[in-house]
């Protein structure tokens, strides 16, 4: 983000938080987001159990987003649990697979993460792996990452446990590109195939 655009957004955020309000980012990557990828998921009754992988300011209005599924939000510094669903874990990612029995979660929306914090190429599998644990057969994982080498840690293709996961389809596309500075990027995945147990993924 710009640095006229970090002042417009905080200004906002200010303005809209001394009202009460909340406020949904208008930039392109979250137009995408919001616009063309979490409608048909929010909309599809078979994605009843959803994960939203962490919480700032911008993320509070995806509660109403999926307000008839059984929503969670996970996040890893406890000062933003305030940002939080109503149902919210203070955990890293990595331990998604011990808050939620095996196979029981339908969609996880990790957005932002990947280079923001979680940013160790093992650290990353292991996220994965327990997401792939944590998701039914069926399953559909949405990452969102920044596609510059600062931020790019590690290429998509190269993590291990994203074996058990195969492209997923919407709209025709499984890769979402914006044309922001950081060329973030919404890649789509669906759980199919056999998950590495826990001690294994994590060494």
């Amino acid at each position: 983000m710009k640095a006229y655009e970090f002042l417009y957004y905080s200004v906002l955020r200010s303005c809209r938080r001394l009202f009460g309000l909340h406020t949904a980012l208008s930039t392109p990557d979250r137009l995408v987001l919001d616009g063309v990828i979490l409608p048909p998921l929010a909309a599809n009754p078979k994605f009843r159990r959803v994960i939203f992988v962490g919480c700032d300011w911008y993320t509070q209005h995806y509660e109403k987003v999926f307000a008839r599924r059984d929503y969670w939000t996970i996040e890893v510094n406890p000062a933003r649990a305030g940002f939080g669903a109503a149902q919210h874990l203070i955990a890293p990612l990595a331990e998604i697979d011990q808050r939620f029995p095996p196979a029981s979660v339908d969609l996880i929306i990790c957005n932002g993460v990947l280079g923001w914090g979680l940013n160790d190429p093992a650290d990353i599998d292991a996220s994965l792996s327990a997401c792939a644990r944590a998701l039914r057969p069926g399953g559909i994982l949405v990452l969102g990452w920044n596609d510059i080498p600062e931020k790019r840690t590690v290429a998509l293709d190269s993590i291990p446990s994203l074996a058990a996961f195969r492209r997923f389809y919407l709209a025709g596309q499984t890769e979402f590109p914006t044309e922001t500075y950081n060329r973030h990027t919404f890649s789509l995945y669906e759980r199919t195939g056999p998950v590495r147990e826990a001690s294994a993924a994590r060494g």
